[in-house]
């Protein structure tokens, strides 16, 4: 069984596209949100779906990534998470950082580098 495609799903939904760093960006929040997928045969009213980015030619990003994971590609439909971003390079970096930012998951630097959704972050 194949995992579920939460980050399709929501481009399919018109809700964002994918960034450099193969993460969801709504023009709300940026990347600095988490997935879930309710699947229903109930119809609900959808914006246009999303079929390339919208980051262009930012590159905060990826002058943010201390571990070169982020190639500066941008995302248009039909891209591989490896075209955008080596996972196994971000994954196996961030285990020697543990005792740095004491947690076992990514830095999150690329998240707070985006500009996108800077303000609602702000706000909290």
């Amino acid at each position: 069984m194949q995992a579920f495609p939460h980050k399709t799903a929501a481009t399919c939904a018109g809700l964002g596209w994918i960034g450099k760093p193969s993460l969801l960006v709504t023009p709300e929040y940026g990347p600095r949100i988490r997935l879930g997928t309710v699947l229903t045969k109930a119809r609900f009213q959808t914006a246009e779906p999303i079929v390339s980015d919208r980051c262009g030619k930012c590159s905060l990003c990826v002058e943010a990534c201390p571990y070169g994971a982020i190639h500066n590609v941008n995302w248009e439909r039909g891209k591989e998470r490896d075209d955008l971003f080596d996972a196994y390079l971000c994954n196996g970096k961030r285990l020697e950082y543990i005792p740095v930012i004491g947690r076992k998951h990514s830095c999150g630097l690329c998240l707070q580098a985006c500009r996108i959704g800077r303000e609602f972050q702000n706000r909290r």
